[in-house]
């Protein structure tokens, strides 16, 4: 199951790298199994209760079903659009995890047409002092090893080293039409 990229940093954060490897597990009643994607990390916020949408509809007020992983230093992945109550409560803030924990079925929760992961790497940053603001970045993350198309039906090409940019879907196997 591939997952869409999104790449909005300003670019004086593109110095930041993340290195990864591809996430997805296997099928599971046509529910994709998703294993933790980097080294390691520390849960830092989960939703897991809220409702799958129908295929196709959009609701904008819409709840992700998610967790939040820090990675260390100002560096957060977030991934969102779990199948409802699919997340294992042993989940939990402050849980430290390690390469290949088990996280979740992918869903369709959120705001979202269909089923898939979605990952976002973030730059968490706090505005000068004494604002109170709280700032983020999307950051990009470096994948070993992954396929890459311009489309979900593929073909997709074999990369040994990707930072992938928007519009392209990433997996761990040939992106081809089913």
């Amino acid at each position: 199951m591939p997952g869409a990229v999104d790449d909005d940093e300003p670019p004086r954060r593109r110095r930041q790298r993340l290195k990864g490897r591809c996430c997805v597990a296997e099928e599971q009643d046509r529910a994709v199994a998703v294993e933790e994607v980097l080294d390691a990390g520390v849960v830092v916020e989960v939703v897991r209760d809220a409702p799958d949408n129908l295929p196709g509809a959009y609701p904008d007020d819409a709840v992700n079903n998610m967790v939040g992983v820090w990675l260390g230093g100002q560096v957060y992945l977030y991934l969102l659009h779990f199948q409802q109550g699919s997340i294992p409560a042993s989940l939990r803030p402050g849980v430290a995890l390690e390469q290949g924990a088990f996280l979740g079925l992918v869903g369709n929760s959120g705001v979202t047409l269909e089923p898939h992961l979605h990952m976002t790497a973030l730059y968490y940053d706090v505005a000068p002092v004494g604002s109170g603001e709280v700032r983020t970045w999307s950051v990009p993350i470096e994948w070993e090893d992954v396929y890459l198309s311009a489309t979900v039906e593929g073909p997709g090409e074999l990369s040994p080293w990707a930072t992938p940019g928007t519009g392209l879907w990433i997996d761990d196997e040939a992106i081809t039409a089913d």
